[in-house]
């Protein structure tokens, strides 16, 4: 069981707490937390009916300049009202990073993680590698976590378990797309990044991660996939996920080249209190989808 640390203060750019959560017994919900430099989400999942019923966002508009794992994760948790009034089981916190790489089961030697990790990034410093086994697509993730995240997030919670972003999206996507027999393009958009991945049936085919600082980036990236890979951005669906809306600018930019666009919905397996009917189904995507990782 989870100690309870936290200030008496809060300071969330979005907060939703089902009112029913005040007659839980404590322990009966899992905490998920999304880590990353542009902000923390947390949200607490009850374990019995998979029913989402609290939700927090802090983000951190500045985090460019001088960037402290410990001083970003003190302002979200010292403010959080979700960490301060109740109890959790246990905490499973999600890690985005642009550093990993997909590794094919049949290529995959155990204990050679850290030469597939050095391979493609020789420049990474002061970070522990890590894997995870994605079933669905025969295939392992290996990843890398700061030290300085990984330390500070032990501190705060006892024995958390660790995903990365790309074990996420991939699981839910399979989701997603074993309707479709033909070839989909997703593209999750983060505050400063975005994941694109691409599947054809059951197959994955594309799975990258790109740093964006612009509209532009997004759409250059995007249609960058879709001439190495020989895809019509105006024929082929693309599905969006993550915090991007139809009124956006970004969107209408990305409607001047692709037609077939839709938002994501959230998967059916997952429930959530009538309190989220406020966001849009297809926020928030990583955050949620955490929960299919156990």
């Amino acid at each position: 069981m989870s100690t309870n640390v936290f200030l008496p203060q809060t300071d969330a750019s979005m907060l939703i707490i089902d009112p029913t959560l005040e007659n839980k017994s404590s322990g009966l919900c899992d905490l998920l937390v999304l880590a990353e430099k542009s902000s923390i989400q947390l949200s607490l999942l009850e374990k019995k009916s998979n029913k989402f019923l609290a939700f927090e966002v802090f983000p951190n508009p500045e985090f460019r300049e001088n960037f402290s794992w410990k001083d970003h994760l003190e302002v979200a948790t010292s403010k959080s009202k979700i960490l301060r009034q109740y109890e959790f089981s246990k905490a499973r916190i999600c890690i985005t990073s642009t550093q990993y790489t997909l590794i094919p089961e049949a290529l995959h030697h155990p204990g050679d993680e850290q030469a597939y990790f050095k391979l493609n990034f020789k420049e990474a410093t002061d970070v522990s590698v890590h894997r995870a086994h994605i079933s669905i697509y025969d295939l392992f993730t290996i990843y890398s976590i700061e030290n300085e995240l990984q330390k500070e997030l032990s501190h705060l919670f006892q024995d958390p378990k660790f995903v990365h972003h790309s074990e996420v999206l991939l699981n839910s996507v399979s989701r997603l797309s074993r309707n479709n027999s033909g070839k989909q393009l997703f593209l999750n958009i983060r505050q400063n990044e975005i994941d694109v991945i691409v599947t054809e049936g059951k197959k994955l085919i594309l799975m990258n991660s790109f740093n964006r600082n612009s509209n532009e980036d997004v759409l250059y990236y995007t249609l960058f996939v879709c001439e190495q890979l020989g895809i019509d951005p105006e024929r082929t669906p693309f599905t969006l996920l993550g915090e991007i809306e139809k009124e956006s600018a970004l969107y209408k930019l990305l409607y001047n080249y692709i037609r077939k666009i839709s938002f994501g919905e959230r998967t059916r397996t997952l429930a959530f209190s009538t309190k989220f009917n406020e966001l849009p189904a297809h926020f928030y995507h990583t955050l949620f989808n955490l929960a299919l990782c156990e």
